[in-house]
């Protein structure tokens, strides 16, 4: 490991493997890859042998790293390398017996080279998540009932601290409502909070008004089936007999009469058959019983008492436009994306739940102003492309690739892929660049785009990505296909073939790594024109002649787009998010938003509105549009009344003059009034 201008470098091996004769390479054809410290080729890299290869590697080279161009016998191989000095998080993997070199030849060879490439630029670059310490509670409200959940019950009762909500509309035995467990029936009205911090509130039929109750004790006495508890809870046991209303000597006992019931907890778990929310509106801490009884279960354990978190955001709230002035809403993409509901926003702005983020990578990709920073960065991401993607060959030698496809994939959906291709499917020499799909910027596809001849994201799929493809294909710079929902190796040869050589273009790294600024850089080098069209975090606006140049947009407008110059307001394109602040303070309903992307004007002023301005009777300043002069004059005549005129005519002077000019009017001490 080492430092050069301030960059930390890993010193890095690589270790191919034939497994056991299946794949077809030489150690000529590999032993030189990009980045690599060392390179060594083994039949059984899993084996003992190979394993022994590649301590003696680490050892000798004094290696900080380590890829393994295989991703099966995983395990051992962290092992191995974590026993002469390795960090876990340092061992890479890569399927290249699958992705790459089962394609043949040196088109295969050239690929797995630069695979491996990017996933040693991947351990130097990318940062790893930090874990944070989460401490919650014991405590556990179970809503449900029958013999599944009792039991789901009665285990986590050996550990947790259990609270058992049965609905109303199930029976429930005797003993079950007054043995040692807190069991309760009634229905839940709401769930609010987040792990570790959750009111539920349940509403039951309660026939007890505990605050007129003076606590006789008569209702118990006299019930023959034992249904008062000693806190003047009827059980369901109850037949209602009456003979506790006669007795009661203050009137507290109503039969039918409804009690609502707030319980505090740090986690929630319901019986699919007692759910009434959606599965989407459930909030953080709240999990669903699978039929087994064991769906669920397994999350309370892992959470409960505290755990560890891996921490993917880093979030700065001083750059977000989710809220503007008097509470108004704004942007809100990251929380209406976010598939976890680990985004929410109120009065005072953004937050996000690291407890429950999983690290998709969604918020941090669509966010216009980067508020939230994923872990693996854009400027890491932007590494990890150049170190796949180098120009190779000359006049005398040839670039073994013809094609320079990325393929783009989640871990399952890379796994998926190799799967299709040990059952004998014929593959292409994509490049594959494991990554999590949801994470990855539009300005980050645009630009692989430019260097690559096409590009494929293979896993989730996102807006920001589905805003790159559209953008692409507007310039005809490149090709980007997405694929969602599983894999289709027929339509991943056919994407390849179907891919042109040639349309490679030598765009600039951008200077900043934001990801509105890094995008708007690379379509301001590309100078091209045209328009995209759809929700994509741009948006065009467009001011109406009910404006009166009252500069409330443009207070509002947090980045910028809006600006007042002199008498005229300013649009610049290339800030706008769509995020609609402008709208909703707008006194006059003047203000509209087209989403879209315009091309021809990025970077460049575009006039909304201009209106002449009135200036100060008294100082001589312009303080006031002619529109909103006019409007007021208008709307004081309207009202009317003795003292209208004068009211008119303080309108005429700034807001400085205006107190001296009213006073002055009103006459001097002495004066006749």
């Amino acid at each position: 490991m080492f430092l050069v201008f301030g960059v930390l470098f890993l010193k890095t091996g690589v270790l191919f493997c034939t497994c056991n004769g299946r794949v077809d390479v030489r150690y000529k054809d590999v032993k030189k890859v990009e980045g690599a410290e060392v390179v060594e080729l083994v039949d059984v890299g899993c084996g003992e042998s190979g394993l022994e290869v590649l301590k003696r590697d680490i050892e000798r080279n004094d290696l900080d790293s380590v890829v393994v161009g295989c991703s099966y016998g995983g395990g051992g191989f962290v092992d191995a390398c974590s026993e002469v000095g390795v960090k876990p998080e340092n061992v890479g993997f890569v399927n290249l017996r699958d992705l790459c070199l089962s394609v043949g030849g040196k088109e295969g060879v050239e690929a797995a080279k630069r695979a491996v490439a990017g996933e040693i630029e991947k351990l130097s670059s990318l940062e790893h998540p930090r874990d944070m310490a989460v401490n919650i509670g014991e405590s556990v409200f179970v809503v449900g009932g029958g013999d599944v959940v009792d039991r789901v019950v009665d285990y986590l009762s050996r550990d947790l601290d259990v609270v058992q909500l049965v609905p109303e509309d199930i029976d429930v035995g005797y003993e079950r409502l007054v043995g040692g467990q807190s069991v309760y029936q009634g229905d839940v009205f709401k769930v609010e909070g987040r792990v570790g911090g959750l009111e539920v509130g349940v509403s039951k039929e309660s026939a007890v008004d505990l605050d007129m109750c003076i606590g006789c004790d008569r209702c118990r006495l006299e019930c023959d089936l034992d249904a008062f508890t000693s806190g003047y809870r009827v059980l369901d046991v109850c037949d209602e007999c009456m003979d506790c209303v006669d007795v009661c000597p203050v009137d507290a006992i109503e039969i039918g009469r409804n009690e609502k019931r707030l319980f505090e907890t740090d986690q929630v778990l319901f019986s699919e058959d007692s759910l009434g929310l959606g599965v989407d509106e459930l909030p953080s801490g709240v999990y669903v019983l699978g039929e087994d009884g064991l769906e669920g279960v397994s999350s309370v354990l892992e959470r409960a008492g505290g755990f560890r978190k891996d921490v993917w955001l880093d979030v700065k709230h001083e750059l977000c436009n989710s809220v503007g002035p008097g509470g108004s809403e704004g942007c809100s993409y990251c929380m209406d994306l976010c598939p976890a509901d680990a985004v929410w926003i109120d009065g005072e702005g953004v937050h996000f739940d690291r407890v429950e983020c999983t690290g998709c990578g969604l918020c941090s990709s669509i966010c216009p102003l980067s508020v939230p920073n994923h872990k693996m960065s854009n400027k890491s991401y932007f590494n990890v492309v150049d170190s796949v993607l180098y120009e190779k060959g000359g006049l005398l030698r040839k670039d073994p690739l013809d094609k320079h496809v990325v393929l783009f994939g989640s871990r399952e959906g890379l796994r998926e892929y190799g799967k299709a291709v040990r059952s004998g499917v014929e593959v292409s020499p994509y490049i594959p660049i494991e990554v999590r799909p949801g994470s990855l910027s539009a300005a980050l596809v645009v630009y692989t785009a430019c260097k690559a001849d096409g590009v494929v994201v293979l896993g989730q799929v996102s807006p920001a990505v589905d805003m790159a493809q559209a953008i692409v294909d507007e310039l005809g710079v490149g090709r980007v296909g997405v694929m969602a929902g599983g894999v289709d190796v027929s339509w991943l040869d056919m994407f390849y073939r179907s891919v042109v050589t040639g349309n490679r273009i030598g765009v600039s790294r951008p200077d900043s790594y934001e990801n509105r600024e890094a995008l708007v850089g690379l379509l301001e080098e590309l100078d091209v024109e045209g328009v995209v069209e759809g929700r994509y975090s741009f948006g065009f606006v467009d001011v109406s002649g009910d404006c009166t140049l009252c500069n409330a947009c443009a207070n509002a407008c947090q980045t910028g787009a809006l600006i007042r110059k002199d008498n005229e307001l300013v649009f610049r394109h290339e800030r706008c998010t769509g995020c609609g602040l402008c709208i909703e303070v707008c006194p006059e309903d003047a203000v509209d938003i087209d989403y879209l992307i315009d091309f021809d004007s990025l970077g460049v002023d575009v006039g909304l509105v201009e209106s002449e301005m009135m200036c100060c009777k008294e100082c001589g300043k312009e303080f006031i549009s002619m529109e909103a002069y006019r409007k007021v004059v208008d709307s004081l005549e309207s009202a009317g009344g003795s003292k209208s005129e004068d009211r008119v005519g303080l309108i005429e002077y700034c807001e400085d003059c205006r107190p001296m000019v009213a006073l002055r009017d009103l006459g001097s001490p002495g004066d006749d009034l």
